[in-house]
This record gives structure tokens, C-alpha cells and sequence, in this order.
């Protein structure tokens, strides 16, 4: 129960709370630190991000457009039953997919996972365990974005507080579309 509250927390937006190492004041813009084993997100201040505790690494602040090769074969290769998922690389890749549940993550099998980077190589360069691809199949032509892992779970949580019966209901959608718009204008 914690971390749903602590989900809907971030998808709530900027904190105006202290940094969670040293209780420094933060102002809307703050990083963030991921600590992968217990998959946290912590807010930060600038030396406390440039100086994490052990185990925590620095979210990027960037997020920047990839290309998006996803024909209708390699997608079924990757079994997500869904056109919007995460990918996050750790020490395997996973995807990660929207349900009347919450989100569902899966761990991909080495040779879906060949076929998208053979056809997407810029995925490869992502950064391990901070960094997500977003892939937006809903409309026509499918696009790409490699976002702070922030951001995947800022989506994650704004599905959630938002989805209603089976297939998410309207204001899912609306939010879908203001996620995707602001990523355009930011990368």
C-alpha cells in the first residue's frame, strides 16, 4: 500500500518537500536518484544527486525521440497483448504494459530482444536501470522515447489513478495524450 501511495505521490507532480538524503528545501525542479533493488525513486538536490548514497544512482534529466521500427511481427514476438508499453534494461530487458490490473511487467526473451535492437540500434545505448523506452503504438505510426525512469513511473502512476473498467475509460486516453504531447515538446 505504500508504494501506490508513493506512486501517486510522484504522478501528482513537483514536490515541494526536502530532499530525501539530506532535507534540503527542493523547488519544483529537483532530480532524482533510483535505487534498482528496491526500484525507489528518491528526490534529490543537486549534491545530493552528485553524491548518492551507496546503491542509489542519478536519474538523467533528458528525454530524447528514437526511432520506432515495431512491425506487427516483432511486436507479437515480444508477447505485449497492448500498443503502449516501457522497455527498461537491467540485467535483462523487460517490458512493462498497462492492464485493468496495473501494470503488468514481463521480462523479454533474448531473441525478441535481438530483433528489436537489430532493428532500433539506438536502444541499445540505453542506460541501464535509470533510463525506459516508451513506445506509443496507438496511432498509426508508432514513435519511440527514451525517458529518465522517472517518467515511466510518473507514467505508470497516471494510468493507474486514472484507469476505469477494462479498457481504461476516457480520461486514461486524455492522459495518454498529454503524456506523449509534453515528451514531443521536450525532446
Amino acid at each position: 500500500m505504500q508504494a501506490l501511495r508513493r506512486l501517486r505521490e510522484f504522478a501528482r507532480g513537483p514536490s515541494s518537500h526536502g530532499c530525501e538524503a539530506c532535507g534540503q528545501a527542493l523547488g519544483d525542479r529537483h532530480a532524482h536518484l533510483y535505487h534498482p533493488l528496491s526500484r525507489q525513486i528518491r528526490c534529490c538536490c543537486p549534491v545530493c544527486r552528485l553524491t548518492p548514497e551507496a546503491g542509489w544512482l542519478q536519474v538523467p534529466g533528458q528525454s530524447a525521440r528514437l526511432s520506432a521500427e515495431l512491425d506487427e511481427g516483432i511486436w507479437q514476438s515480444l508477447g505485449i497483448p497492448v500498443a503502449l508499453a516501457s522497455f527498461v534494461k537491467r540485467e535483462y530487458w523487460s517490458a512493462a504494459y498497462p492492464g485493468p490490473a496495473g501494470l503488468i511487467e514481463t521480462a523479454l526473451s533474448d531473441g525478441a530482444v535481438e530483433s528489436l535492437l537489430q532493428r532500433n540500434p539506438g536502444w541499445n545505448e540505453l542506460t541501464p536501470h535509470v533510463e525506459a523506452i516508451v513506445v506509443n503504438r496507438l496511432k498509426p505510426q508508432a514513435c519511440a522515447f527514451r525517458v529518465p525512469i522517472d517518467e515511466h513511473f510518473r507514467l505508470a502512476g497516471e494510468l493507474r489513478s486514472h484507469w476505469r473498467g477494462l479498457s481504461g475509460g476516457d480520461e486514461v486516453w486524455r492522459c495518454l495524450e498529454q503524456f506523449f504531447a509534453q515528451l514531443e515538446q521536450n525532446a
